[in-house]
């Protein structure tokens, strides 16, 4: 988990390097909505785990800046994996879903310590969802965060926020 918190933090580095806005309490929901925009992506993707990848490193890149010494103490809960059966990717996605809404509500409530908690488990959640697919999460991290470092300032179509 440590190679985890190391890449959230170079991410974090990267985009203040060029020019994005930094992360602030106040334009969190914000952020939480671009992770919400990665999970629709990855919905449609035929390769799951870049996409996979691009939730874990926003959602641990705002616990690195927000959060500032915050570590993912032990490992994903998987116990129950097994035991459900697997579902459609569609409700796969929803307990991610349902932490994104968890962290944007606690916000409006000034509940920091919920917003923390309900970000770690968007990171527990895709840990869950890449045992579930067989992706290697750490190992499209790593290559995500490889790619970006090579792409331009907005490369996308959209505007960064």
């Amino acid at each position: 988990m440590s190679r985890l918190h190391e890449l959230a933090g170079e991410a974090a580095r990267d985009a203040m390097a060029r020019g994005f806005a930094p992360v602030t309490w106040e334009i969190l929901p914000g952020r939480v909505m671009m992770i919400v925009t990665e999970l629709d992506e990855l919905r449609h993707a035929e390769d799951v785990g870049p996409e996979l990848a691009d939730v874990v490193i926003r959602t641990v890149g705002l616990l690195h800046v927000l959060f500032p010494g915050w570590r993912l103490l032990k490992s994903p809960p998987l116990e129950d994996v097994g035991r459900r059966g697997r579902l459609s990717l569609e409700a796969e996605l929803w307990p991610v879903i349902h932490f994104c809404t968890e962290c944007v509500h606690a916000w409006r409530r000034g509940e920091v310590d919920r917003v923390g908690k309900a970000l770690e488990w968007i990171v527990w959640e895709c840990y869950r969802l890449a045992h579930v697919l067989s992706v290697d999460l750490m190992r499209e991290v790593e290559a995500k965060v490889a790619i970006n470092r090579t792409r331009p300032y907005r490369h996308g179509a959209l505007e960064a926020l």
